[in-house]
């Protein structure tokens, strides 16, 4: 059966003379997964975000244990969705476990790294530089 799908069920009931017919529909129970990766990199000082996704029904909540660096939150959107946001002030990797729930077992649990990096101190002191070798060929 499709995961997403609905199974339908109706029941009657009465005698002869009258019938109820009551349509009852059901969907699975499915246990929660975290589809997002697990690693974000956020650059220090600097406004970012990042969204955890799930799937499940009924709708797994999203919590975390672990440290987040000062300046970042977690906020479960109540959507099947929670969002690590907010400009760290400090630097390094932050390990958090990830954990998804609904009504259904397994949880989810997801071993999740933050890293924070250094920015660049103003726009005009970082510059990239790359190289490329291209040769096209025409037809």
């Amino acid at each position: 059966m499709d995961k997403s799908a609905s199974e339908s069920l109706s029941i009657i009931s009465g005698d002869v003379s009258f019938f109820t017919y009551l349509p009852l529909t059901m969907k699975p129970a499915i246990p929660p997964l975290i589809t997002s990766v697990s690693s974000a990199i956020f650059i220090k000082s600097s406004q970012s975000n990042f969204m955890i996704t799930t799937t499940g029904f009924p709708t797994p909540s999203i919590g975390f244990t672990g440290a987040l660096p000062a300046g970042v939150s977690f906020n479960d959107n109540g959507d099947g969705t929670a969002s690590i946001s907010g400009a760290p002030s400090s630097t390094g990797t932050f390990t958090l476990t990830i954990t998804a729930t609904n009504s259904y077992l397994p949880d989810a649990v997801q071993t999740f790294s933050l890293k924070v990096i250094e920015g660049c101190p103003d726009s005009k002191s970082c510059l990239l530089t790359f190289s490329m070798s291209m040769s096209p060929h025409f037809k």
